[in-house]
């Protein structure tokens, strides 16, 4: 790799910079973002575009390189619909996002004055948000047997139960600490001092979950405190965001739910089930940590669905045996 290059200023207009490798430029890039996650999803997906295209000069990219990028994520967006990997449309949405920033940073600095962040937008093809369904939740049974499934283990209790009482992100609820759970006032809350973006906020948990969550802290208490991990690891650390992921796969099969479950089906349901027990948006939203109600909004879409009146059945005919007037029969349809 070339010795690293420091970026001061804008060039004057008519000069060119001399080549800059892309890794000199991500590492001003992202000690401009907080979390450690988002520095973590936007070096990975930047290296990306530079092994897709090819390049390592950032002042190299132009249209071309563009085109070659957006047609390398049709072809693996293909490759996915076909089942035979590839990658799904949320996967391309952040990948494009993550690029975008990362180009328009470039931009600004000069280093690919003839990209200008409105030219590369034109050059990519960003798919369409999927919306949720059903299926993307789950129903009270479900719940509980998922429940019932990690019942016996009491750090696994609690993370199943919180997840489904609390909504939240599978990385916000790997970081909490022991001292982050507290009652005030009659009612039970947690401290996130690690959500997205490194915001802080806090969110309120039923009496209930309280109770399951403090009594496995009582029971693990020996040799801990505040800052240790509310639920260590084997080794004693923070659980990874993927242990979890597999923690509540694993469950899901044992509770022969009958599809795949991450921990964000599991916020998922949260948040809908709230907006059926009546929730308000605006406060569903900060208890989620998003930053735009139209991300609540879309979240709790299987929520909508499921209040509205029952679709009719126009065809029904309080007389079964009779022939619909208009109908075809069998004989005619021949």
């Amino acid at each position: 790799m070339p010795a690293s290059r420091k970026i001061t200023r804008r060039p004057r207009a008519g000069s060119s910079p001399g080549p800059v490798h892309y890794q000199d430029v991500l590492d001003r890039f992202l000690a401009s973002k907080d979390s450690a996650n988002t520095r973590e999803q936007y070096r990975r997906q930047v290296h990306d575009f530079f092994d897709r295209v090819g390049l390592t000069d950032v002042t190299a990219i132009d249209g071309d390189t563009i085109i070659a990028y957006n047609e390398s994520l049709l072809a693996a967006r293909a490759a996915h619909e076909a089942g035979e990997g590839g990658m799904a449309p949320d996967t391309i949405r952040a990948r494009i996002y993550s690029v975008r920033s990362f180009l328009r940073f470039c931009y600004a600095y000069g280093l690919t004055p003839h990209m200008p962040p409105e030219r590369v937008s034109e050059f990519l093809t960003l798919p369409g948000r999927r919306e949720l369904t059903q299926k993307d939740i789950l129903d009270r049974e479900e719940a509980d047997d998922l429940l019932r499934a990690a019942w016996h283990i009491p750090r696994d209790r609690g993370i199943i139960l919180l997840l489904l009482q609390s909504g939240l992100r599978v990385s916000e609820l790997a970081a909490l600490r022991r001292g982050d759970i507290y009652e005030a006032g009659g009612r039970f809350w947690l401290e996130v001092n690690r959500g997205k973006g490194d915001k802080q906020r806090e969110v309120e948990i039923p009496g209930s979950a309280y109770g399951v969550i403090n009594a496995w802290r009582e029971e693990s208490a020996q040799g801990r405190g505040d800052d240790d991990p509310l639920f260590p690891s084997r080794k004693g650390g923070f659980l990874g965001r993927m242990q979890i992921y597999r923690l509540v796969r694993e469950y899901a099969l044992r509770a022969g739910i009958g599809r795949a479950i991450s921990p964000h089906n599991l916020r998922h349901t949260y948040a809908n089930q709230q907006r059926l027990l009546g929730e308000r948006l605006e406060v569903l939203a900060l208890q989620l940590g998003h930053a735009q109600i139209e991300t609540t909004r879309r979240y709790t879409q299987p929520a909508r669905l499921r209040v509205r009146t029952p679709v009719r059945d126009w065809l029904a005919d309080p007389e079964a045996d009779a022939v619909p007037a208009g109908t075809l029969t069998d004989e005619e349809t021949l």
